[in-house]
């Protein structure tokens, strides 16, 4: 069973996302989620730590959630990628389209977690 799961970290909407991230429901569902809350102007941040499934049909569900962020002008981020993705091209694929974290501090301490105008201490 695909779950989403939603929490609030300053500036980012953080999805910490579990179960096979596959076809013909997940994808909808991760999809209609990104919309929703990038219509909000929250930036997020999808936590793939816990997504059984790494393969070319979860590429093509996290390339519909980018489109969906993408259509509704919101940032869309990955976190937790390098985690037994088997594919390197999948990986290298993720890569391309997202602004990928190997951990939730870098990526909230990074300038893509602060919001417009707030500095680095």
């Amino acid at each position: 069973m695909f779950r989403i799961h939603s929490r609030t970290c300053g500036a980012i909407t953080i999805l910490d996302l579990s179960g096979s991230l596959a076809v013909g429901g997940p994808d909808a569902l991760l999809r209609e989620e990104v919309a929703r809350l990038g219509s909000t102007g929250r930036r997020i941040l999808l936590n793939l730590a816990h997504v059984g499934c790494r393969d070319a049909a979860a590429l093509n569900a996290l390339l519909g959630a980018h489109k969906a962020a993408r259509d509704v002008n919101a940032e869309l981020g990955l976190l937790h990628v390098t985690e037994g993705v088997p594919n390197l091209a999948i990986a290298l694929a993720l890569h391309t389209h997202f602004d990928v974290y190997d951990s939730e501090t870098g990526a909230l301490a990074s300038a893509w977690g602060r919001s417009e105008g707030e500095q680095a201490a």
